[in-house]
């Protein structure tokens, strides 16, 4: 990628457009004969070049991905920055007439808040009359759920000592484990009363300053929680139902297995879906216990229509009821665009013509920049079917999961759409 950034920069340009080729005169402009036939044989997969500026990571069976047993990996990110070089590189190598310049621009807190483009938006920053933001999957997506960030304690003296889990607000965490002030071996009798398939995710063993319990779920996407197998639920139960907590951890404990025990809101009574997003989602992902006080971070989706307010009162009032009290919520509004609206047509027309697939305009959990930044779409570079990652243990290769993975097959087919619908979308923008 640095190699890339290298040559893109030292490119000749004018002041109005980037890049040699991409803005020629207006009297070059006039029926050049370009169609997505063309230009899909104007198409060039140099995997060297690609192969170069993406990552300093290993190639197997077709596929990038970091080191094996990694916690979280990076690709996500990283291969949407290196598609808008390349197609850019292409647009200009190949002397693509363009009405419009492009720029590129490269969000980093998009996983915690978005506050960077929030505070280009706030200075007035000038964005492009239509921005892609290749975070989801292809077609176009039109409508995204609203989201809330929380933080909730409570009081846990007594005997825990430790209980850690998550890192992040929006992945499942699939490990989790707690510390208590009791002997191994009671412990482990007490571990006797669990049913077969808790005992089975359970790791009890001596620790320096009591006995370890550790309970081994299945990682994913909070805003996806099907498939997925919350640690911090599976632990919170077990601990429960073996009755070897004491002092406040008992209850606090015991109401975070009631609250964690569905991704939807039942425990909370604030149960909601509609026609367009679907259901409400709500995952406890992060929990860590300090001087006695238990901590639990919550991500939760929204359905467009449901009203934010009623909805973060309905959720206080079940958390205070179960001990918690709310230290802080970030909200953050749905993104919804008109499936109807022309250019999410434009996108789906381009997407159906290159691909052959019919699938429809979507709707998702996931938060992504279009939130953000003024009429932006979330287009790719996600596509459906094509290999996958059975070469790696069970629950690793997904997305925001342990080593991820970048097939090249879906990266060039993505490379292939962007570079197609730049070039579309300038002509009817």
């Amino acid at each position: 990628m640095r190699q890339l950034c290298t040559d893109l920069m030292a490119a000749p340009c004018d002041e109005t457009h980037p890049g040699e080729g991409i803005a020629p005169a207006a009297g070059d402009r006039a029926d050049d004969g370009l169609d997505i036939q063309t230009l899909c044989g104007a198409f060039r997969q140099d995997a060297d070049l690609v192969m170069n500026f993406i990552l300093d990571e290993p190639v197997s069976k077709g596929a990038l991905f970091p080191k094996l047993s990694a916690e979280y990996s990076i690709i996500i990110f990283s291969d949407p920055a290196a598609m808008g070089l390349f197609v850019m590189r292409m647009l200009r190598d190949l002397k693509i007439p363009m009405k419009h310049g492009i720029e590129l621009y490269c969000g980093v807190s998009e996983e915690t808040g978005m506050q960077d483009m929030q505070a280009l938006v706030k200075r007035g920053n000038a964005f492009p009359k239509l921005s892609l933001v290749p975070d989801a999957g292809f077609p176009a997506n039109y409508a995204q759920k609203g989201s809330l960030n929380v933080w909730i304690t409570a009081d846990a003296s007594g005997n825990l000592v430790e209980f850690s889990s998550g890192s992040a607000f929006n992945i499942i965490p699939d490990k989790a484990f707690a510390v208590l002030s009791e002997d191994e071996a009671a412990v482990k009798e007490a571990a006797k009363k669990l049913p077969e398939e808790l005992c089975r995710i359970l790791t009890i063993e001596g620790a320096a300053n009591g006995t370890k319990v550790t309970a081994q779920g299945v990682s994913g996407h909070a805003a996806f929680p099907e498939g997925s197998t919350n640690a911090i639920m599976l632990l919170a139960k077990a601990l429960t139902e073996m009755e070897v907590l004491k002092g406040n951890a008992r209850e606090a404990v015991k109401a975070l297995a009631f609250l964690s025990a569905d991704s939807f809101c039942i425990s909370e009574d604030a149960a909601y879906s509609d026609e367009v997003s679907g259901k409400t989602t709500l995952v406890y992902s992060m929990a860590g216990l300090k001087d006695g006080v238990l901590r639990v971070g919550i991500d939760s989706r929204f359905s467009i229509s449901y009203d934010s307010k009623r909805y973060t009162e309905k959720l206080t009032k079940a958390w205070n009821g179960c001990g918690f009290t709310v230290e802080s919520i970030d909200v953050s509004e749905p993104f919804y665009m008109p499936k109807d609206d022309p250019r999410i047509q434009a996108l789906q027309e381009i997407y159906h013509e290159i691909t052959g697939r019919d699938e429809e305009p979507y709707t998702m959990g996931g938060g992504t920049y279009s939130r953000v930044v003024p009429n932006a779409i979330s287009f790719g570079p996600g596509l459906p079917g094509g290999p996958q990652a059975d070469f790696l243990p069970e629950g690793h290769g997904g997305a925001h999961g342990r080593d991820e993975v970048l097939f090249l097959e879906k990266l060039f087919a993505a490379m292939k759409i962007y570079f197609i619908s730049f070039i579309m979308l300038d002509r009817i923008a």
